[in-house]
């Protein structure tokens, strides 16, 4: 998506620029440490290289005491308590990527992590989630406008002379649709950007890889079956789909952590008593900020989100940012 990376491409430059690194450096030392109960809770998808995951890794580790999600969930349930600035790191997804480059870090330094697993796309390869599948027709298309359908009814035409903006624009759509609207939706956008097929880049772990790795000392929490937006499903059918991905899981896996990530961050009061009703009372959101135990509501857990690109001055910013986010 050539035309839709030179913004990205600036902002990674300025941030890198020793100015903007400093003034980020001056932020932290200004506010010092925050201390007491606070938990951050770092959370990444994908992976692109062992050194930047390293460099990341190495922000976040300072001043921080790692902590596995078992001691999370112990001490929202009163039967333990956390080190004062503790990081707990998790991953959504399952990509193939955390295997291949995620954990030989992680199990080096012998950090725990918790990853959170859609079950239906365990072994997908090429991975099977529909943003990844829309990115790459937006990226790879040949079409030179593309017809998106509105959440609200009707459609729009976009251009596609800035392919980000417009991919920006149908995923923004997309996740206020029903969920059988939405995927009937992408499938349509696909077919018009007149793409070619099976050319999404990226892999989901298969059930032996996440075995080996359980084995290892990964922990795993729920994320559904299908990776719905569970808004936009009635509360029965937003109920079967946690519960499902819990049973997929368990039937796999030795040990399955009671912990649920929202998918796309996306969750109503309603999604909250489905997960309760499986028997689970922690679940990770995608809202950037830290946590104090004492506070934070179990079910609505903040993180902080690090993307793959992500330079040590962005992790800086963005845990400056997470600060001011806190509950």
């Amino acid at each position: 998506m050539p035309n839709s990376t030179r913004p990205k491409r600036l902002r990674r430059r300025v941030l890198e620029s020793r100015p903007v690194s400093a003034c980020i450096r001056a932020a932290e030392r200004s506010l010092g440490p925050r201390g007491g109960d606070c938990l951050v809770v770092a959370m990444f998808h994908e992976t692109l290289s062992a050194e930047r995951f390293a460099a990341q890794l190495d922000v976040l580790l300072e001043g921080r005491q790692v902590v596995s999600g078992q001691m999370v969930v112990d001490a929202f349930a009163g039967q333990g308590e956390l080190p004062a600035n503790s990081l707990w790191i998790t991953f959504d997804d399952a990509y193939g990527d955390f295997y291949d480059v995620a954990w030989p870090v992680l199990e080096r330094r012998g950090l725990p992590v918790t990853q959170f697993i859609a079950t239906g796309f365990v072994g997908s390869s090429p991975a099977a989630f529909w943003w990844d599948r829309l990115q790459s027709a937006f990226k790879h298309g040949r079409a030179r406008s593309v017809e998106i359908p509105l959440a609200h009814g009707g459609t729009t035409v976009v251009s596609l002379s800035s392919r980000g903006k417009a991919w920006n624009r149908a995923r923004a759509e997309i996740k206020q649709m029903s969920h059988t609207l939405a995927m009937e939706s992408v499938d349509q956008i696909i077919e018009r950007l007149d793409a070619p097929d099976g050319i999404v880049e990226s892999r989901v772990m298969t059930w032996d890889e996440i075995r080996k790795l359980v084995g290892r000392g990964l922990e795993v929490g729920g994320h559904t079956r299908e990776h719905p937006m569970l808004d936009q499903l009635t509360r029965e059918a937003a109920a079967e789909e946690i519960a499902h991905g819990f049973e997929d899981l368990r039937a796999n896996l030795d040990s399955v952590l009671p912990v649920f990530a929202y998918p796309s961050g996306q969750y109503t009061q309603g999604v909250m008593e489905s997960v309760r009703r499986c028997g689970i009372d922690m679940a990770v959101t995608t809202v950037n900020g830290f946590n104090r135990v004492a506070t934070v509501d179990p079910m609505q857990i903040r993180r902080v989100p690090i993307g793959p690109l992500a330079n040590e001055a962005a992790v800086r910013l963005r845990l400056l940012m997470a600060r001011h986010g806190g509950a």
